[in-house]
């Protein structure tokens, strides 16, 4: 019995590390764009047989293909390898109060094709989750329809809050109001793999990979507008926390005035009580001495106006959320910053009290090492995002 644990465990162990050496190889000639079965073998440290056999796996399952020749350095030209993008993609699909967008994402982390549909938290999380199936249906069908080659690699699912991306259960989001739904089991009938996340650390994940964040391993994904929320990106892969905590930003308290608002979670100063729109809409409000309820819409325009109210509520933000920002470089030293969300479109408007805010509360200069872009967004990012998901595991383990 002893000797059949010992054989069964070797085969496992083997079988992983085959795996993971995979993972290795394709990631490599991913970001390589095209490389030889030879440098690969130089760059990886793993024998030419090795090497071989994995290669030649991966072009009989069609993620790899062969491109040509490369130069030759006196002996035969060396044949170059290159990622199929075109072997298989990823459906992507981010829930939110009152719809469901969905996406057909390639490995380039194009989005192929884009669907929204209404499906309100308020139906409760049975219905609600109908509706994604529902999406989901519509998206493979679509794939049929556009004739995609291959097949998904599977399922990625944003949503806001805390969530068990291991279980695949969203512990708890203030936005749908779950506590403990299980997203995974309600998929389960597509017999694909689906990968769980919080859309910030997805959105955080999708500009690493695909967008403005691409080639840094250590980055922030700062996002403004009805919440504040945080992607945190270290070593290439999301950071969640020991107890899947990590990235409420939104809660961190960057005042100590007792009069200060009380945030959604209970905390008193927070950078939400600040910075979120319906702090700044709030501030505005009072300060103008205006009777109706106003938008951001209506604080911008007054703003850009010279309605000294309206712009006093967005330096006011800059200012607190600067402090935060600042906590947060000093923290993790990222190489860059994202800002991103609805809210950077009044971005003109912050700006320079936000820049102010973090020079003049960051020691030693590191904020002048870490670059600020702002990142306007739209559905079609937060989606690729959660799409983004799957594409890594095709890269990591090869699923």
């Amino acid at each position: 019995m002893n000797k059949q644990r010992s054989l069964a465990s070797s085969t496992g162990n083997a079988d992983l590390m085959r795996s993971i050496n995979k993972g290795i190889v394709l990631d490599l000639i991913r970001k390589r764009s095209s490389i030889s079965r030879a440098e690969i073998s130089k760059v990886t440290g793993l024998s030419r047989s090795t090497c071989s056999l994995i290669v030649d796996e991966l072009l009989h399952s069609e993620l790899l293909i062969e491109t040509g020749a490369g130069d030759s350095s006196g002996g035969r030209k060396p044949v170059l390898l290159a990622i199929n993008y075109e072997a298989g993609d990823a459906i992507g699909v981010k829930l939110m109060t009152e719809t469901v967008v969905g996406a057909i994402v390639d490995l380039r982390g194009d989005v192929v094709a884009l669907r929204e549909q209404p499906a309100s938290y308020a139906d409760g999380p049975v219905a609600y989750l109908r509706s994604v199936s529902n999406m989901v249906e519509l998206l493979l069908q679509e794939r049929s329809d556009l004739n995609r080659a291959g097949s998904p690699f599977g399922i990625g699912v944003g949503v806001s809050g805390i969530v068990d991306p291991s279980g695949g259960v969203a512990v708890e989001t203030s936005v749908l109001h779950w506590r403990n739904v299980e997203v995974r089991e309600a998929l389960k009938q597509f017999e694909l793999p689906v990968y769980l996340e919080n859309d910030v650390n997805a959105f955080a994940l999708g500009e690493a990979w695909f967008g403005d964040g691409r080639g840094a391993s250590n980055l922030l994904c700062v996002t403004i507008g009805e919440g504040i929320g945080l992607g945190i990106i270290v070593d290439g892969g999301i950071y969640r926390g020991a107890h899947r905590g990590a990235g409420e930003f939104g809660h961190v308290r960057v005042s100590a005035d007792p009069n200060a608002s009380v945030d959604s979670a209970g905390i008193r100063g927070s950078v939400e009580t600040f910075a979120s729109d319906e702090a700044i809409c709030s501030f505005y409000k009072t300060e103008s001495g205006i009777d109706e309820d106003p938008d951001m819409r209506t604080v911008v325009e007054a703003a850009r106006s010279g309605d000294a109210a309206a712009l006093t509520a967005f330096e006011r933000a800059a200012h607190h959320l600067g402090i935060g920002i600042s906590t947060l470089i000093s923290l993790f030293d990222p190489q860059m910053i994202l800002l991103s969300g609805e809210g950077v479109d009044a971005s003109d408007l912050w700006m320079p009290a936000l820049s102010e805010a973090i020079s003049e509360s960051t020691a030693y200069g590191l904020d002048r090492l870490c670059p600020i872009k702002i990142v306007p967004s739209d559905e079609s990012m937060w989606v690729r995002g959660v799409a983004t998901l799957v594409v890594q595991e095709v890269f990591r383990l090869n699923i």
